[in-house]
């Protein structure tokens, strides 16, 4: 029995109040409550809660968007805005 987490199943956080700068990749999940200055891309799905923000461009498989946005977003799959996003982009 293994205690490895399948391949793509891995989530990150990225928690209020961090500030994070630079390429965000991940082969799983990303959640942002913080803000991020830069490309994030993720293989499975990318959440901004509400306090979340991202000055930069994002990939990911499904994108759900409570917070705030500068940048395109590419989603795969899923594209969904929440009633208090806020995105300024393509």
């Amino acid at each position: 029995m293994s205690l490895k987490p399948e391949s793509g199943s891995e989530l990150n956080l990225i928690g209020s109040g961090t500030v994070v700068e630079g390429k965000l990749r991940s082969p799983g999940s990303i959640r942002i409550d913080g803000k991020v200055i830069g490309e994030v891309m993720a293989t499975q799905n990318v959440s901004i809660g509400s306090s979340g923000e991202i000055e930069g461009n994002i990939s990911a498989k499904n994108v759900t968007i409570s917070g705030k946005v500068k940048g395109s977003i590419v989603a795969q799959e899923k594209l969904a805005f929440e009633a208090k996003a806020v995105v300024r982009g393509d």
